[in-house]
């Protein structure tokens, strides 16, 4: 399926779009949320209610991640779901995502600034060391927001990298103990990386 008509919208009122193996780029990406910004859901921070986006298995590089980052998640904050696995982001584009949303959390001005995402899937996008000092950083913040869970699974990630981030869950634990946000992460998937293997 292809859209290519500069004329064309999605239907107003979207909350879920699944764009899945479509083999869509970045310049598709950015097509079809034009589509989503002439039917009124993208552009102004209250329009958008979609709440959910999945483009797994598609050909999203570092370009997409960098759109994804500056372009989606600032406009589109009800989404509260986002997965994007078996793509090529590269650890540039998962870090400029994970980015925005350290961005969002610390964005104190307006409430409706801030991301509703609870689930977010990067496997599989060749992630290493830039994506997981961002979680770190992202994990250490005071509130991290409605996150719940996030997916790492299939990606490059090293033994340091593994430590880095379960360090900033324990430091995080470990200062606000049951109170603390960072509790609200139930699910945190690091399957398939060399680093764990490396630790047994």
């Amino acid at each position: 399926k292809s859209i290519t008509g500069p004329s064309s919208c999605l239907p107003p009122g979207l909350v879920a779009l699944d764009v899945s193996d479509n083999k869509l780029t970045a310049g598709g990406l950015g097509i079809l949320f034009d589509m989503l910004a002439s039917s009124g859901e993208v552009g102004n921070k209250g329009n958008c209610v979609l709440s959910s986006f999945a483009a797994a298995n598609n050909c999203i590089d570092e370009e997409g991640g960098r759109f994804l980052a500056t372009d989606v998640l600032p406009a589109c904050t009800s989404l509260t779901f986002l997965n994007v696995k078996l793509n090529q982001l590269g650890d540039v584009g998962g870090e400029m995502i994970l980015r925005a949303l350290l961005v969002q959390q610390q964005d104190n001005d307006t409430v409706s600034g801030r991301s509703q995402l609870q689930h977010i899937c990067l496997a599989g996008n060749g992630l290493s060391s830039k994506t997981a000092t961002a979680l770190s950083e992202l994990l250490g913040e005071t509130n991290i927001g409605s996150l719940t869970s996030i997916d790492l699974s299939l990606n490059s990630l090293s033994s340091q990298d593994i430590g880095n981030i379960l360090s900033a869950m324990e430091e995080k634990a470990r200062k606000k103990g049951a109170t603390s946000t960072c509790s609200l992460l139930r699910q945190l998937d690091l399957r398939e990386n060399p680093g764990l293997e490396a630790t047994g």
